[in-house]
């Protein structure tokens, strides 16, 4: 799980948070990006290219056909690390068996861009790029499209016990069933 802080505040920042139950036993990243100022509407659209990082929407999962729940969101940032305006960004994917809601479209006044991952009907990985127009700078967004199955029974391995660090006494033996 990655957590992400955008702030445009200098200065020290204490933040309080709960995991989630779902998460009793995980690692938590944190990416602090601080942008300097707000939008600059006098930018100019060639004006060099700092950075563009992925803020949201990295390494969903999804069944086939399905539009992915979170947006695909970067931020692009010019060389003084000021949020770049009204800046085209491209977003391409790797796979012919999805779709993107928008394959182009410029960054608002705070920086950001984003388009929605639609998948196709094939299972499998799904890369996409996005890039500053007229830049090098790009990163890849990925993401995971594949049935869920319908059934899983626990054929053997139910309610056992083992201290920490040593392996139970039988294995796990599970039947996945799916019906297409």
């Amino acid at each position: 799980m990655k957590l992400y802080i955008i702030t445009r505040v200098v200065g020290l920042r204490t933040l309080r948070f709960k995991l989630g139950a779902a998460l009793s036993i995980g690692i938590a990243s944190f990416v602090l990006i601080h942008v300097l100022g707000c939008g600059r509407n006098n930018q100019s659209p060639t004006s060099a290219v700092g950075a563009i990082v992925i803020v949201s929407g990295n390494e969903q999962v999804g069944e086939p056909g399905d539009t992915l729940h979170q947006p695909l969101i970067v931020l692009l940032t010019d060389s003084e690390g000021h949020p770049s305006t009204n800046r085209r960004i491209d977003f391409a994917v790797s796979s012919a068996s999805a779709r993107l809601s928008r394959n182009s479209t410029v960054t608002d006044e705070s920086g950001f861009a984003s388009t929605l991952l639609i998948l196709g009907n094939q299972e499998g990985s799904v890369s996409v790029s996005a890039t500053a127009f007229g830049s090098a700078e790009s990163v890849v967004f990925t993401a995971l499209s594949f049935r869920q199955p319908t059934s899983m029974t626990v054929l053997r391995g139910r309610n056992q016990e083992a201290m920490f660090n040593q392996d139970f006494d039988d294995s796990l033996v599970v039947l996945v069933l799916r019906f297409n």
